[in-house]
């Protein structure tokens, strides 16, 4: 879930999921997200994104990307992983 963006930041620019086995951190395949995410100052505040990818066993999930805005940094309010 995202909070509140702002120009200085809270963002990311460029967003994707990574996993890890070991030491390996490897970007998930076929990685989708509902609704799109726009990538700059216009994400809208407490929406839920939904990421889905082909299954992974794995021991650890990062969600991986370019903060964004002037002072490049990124905020979440909530990450949950599932398992359908």
């Amino acid at each position: 879930t995202a909070v509140r963006a702002l120009r200085a930041g809270g963002y990311f620019e460029q967003l994707g999921v990574q996993v890890r086995n070991g030491r390996d951190w490897v970007d998930v395949k076929n990685l989708s997200l509902s609704p799109a995410y726009p990538g700059d100052a216009s994400v809208p505040a407490f929406t839920t994104y939904m990421f889905t990818f082909d299954d992974v066993v794995s021991d650890g999930v990062r969600i991986d990307g370019k903060p964004g805005g002037s002072q490049h940094y990124t905020s979440l309010a909530e990450l949950s992983v599932h398992y359908e």
